[in-house]
């Protein structure tokens, strides 16, 4: 009904805040668009907040463990890499545990899996994603150091992949 108020006008005639209105009898009253420039910088901060390193790019760079061997080993590095961190297991059949890293007012999620190649051999994946990555990339290279150290000390002359 013409003149009539809805959600998108005030008693006063005038467009509620974010709204447009319609020219009459020019069909629906679309929203305004709000500008996307806006949400550049968050997404280039979200984008550059998050890092993955493998085992594939070191040497050695698969380990002939079992997988208990490889729980272990993720295990075992951080918590004496970062014993005050809980442990969370990342679900399902996966093997791996994800740790919270902080920094001042932000963190940073870092997680390590040991993923089971079709030779029967493991290789060691690190993610860190956050709004902290001063603490994050550091660490996550740290752990994939420490992670290839200690398979390649448990695994022994047995490392596949030199």
């Amino acid at each position: 009904m013409p003149g009539a108020a809805d959600e998108t006008t005030r008693n006063d005639g005038r467009s509620a805040p974010g709204r447009e209105l319609p020219a009459p009898g020019l069909g629906p009253k679309i929203p305004r668009m709000h500008n996307p420039s806006r949400a550049l910088p968050f997404l280039l901060l979200t984008a550059a907040c998050a890092g993955t390193s493998s085992s594939l790019d070191m040497s050695p760079r698969t380990f002939a463990l079992s997988r208990e061997q490889a729980d272990q080993v993720i295990r075992e590095t951080l918590a004496e890499g970062w014993p005050e961190n809980q442990q969370h297991p990342l679900g399902g059949a996966r093997i791996g545990y994800s740790i919270q890293i902080w920094w001042l007012l932000d963190h940073d999620d870092v997680s390590a899996e040991a993923l089971e190649q079709a030779d029967g051999t493991f290789v060691f994946g690190v993610r860190n994603h956050g709004t902290a990555p001063v603490a994050g990339n550091p660490a996550r290279r740290q752990l994939l150091e420490r992670l290839v150290a200690k398979a390649t000390a448990l695994a022994g002359a047995q490392t596949a992949g030199r």
